[in-house]
């Protein structure tokens, strides 16, 4: 026994929808070309559409590929290469380990376009959790006492 955690990947190995699947090669390759990958949409770069090959209109999951599609997101889950975000649109987007950097930049800033629609209960979990960061509802002679 390995003591390694099996992961969603194990289940898909040398299966036709494992990573050397040509619709997980397709839309691996697509995910490093975009550098992100929404994991359904009609007109952005999408796994649904990369897996079955045409646009899906409703719900993937009533698609004949589903389970290649589910298949295919699940080996994008697993990759080390890939961070998971709900981005565009509010959509679960897949995102390539060179964007990494910059996705997490643009989530610590704190700018006033995030956090000026924040609830006071989400105020005060960030208040909680990042007390250093500075934002439009916090003083200024706070600000200047905690830098």
């Amino acid at each position: 026994m390995t003591g390694k955690k099996p992961s969603t990947r194990a289940s898909t190995e040398g299966s036709v929808t494992g990573e050397k699947s040509p619709a997980f090669r397709r839309t691996f390759a697509s995910l490093v070309r975009y550098g992100l990958l929404l994991e359904s949409d009609l007109k952005l770069p999408s796994v649904t559409c990369l897996v079955a090959e045409q646009p899906i209109r409703g719900s993937w999951w009533a698609h004949p590929q589903a389970h290649a599609i589910f298949a295919v997101n699940c080996l994008l889950a697993d990759h080390p290469d890939v961070l998971i975000a709900k981005l565009i649109s509010g959509k679960v987007t897949f995102v390539h380990r060179p964007l990494w950097e910059a996705i997490f930049a643009v989530a610590l800033a704190h700018e006033p376009w995030q956090v000026e629609d924040l609830s006071k209960s989400a105020r005060a979990l960030l208040d909680r959790v990042a007390p250093g960061r500075r934002g439009p509802d916090r003083p200024s002679s706070v600000q200047s006492h905690e830098g």
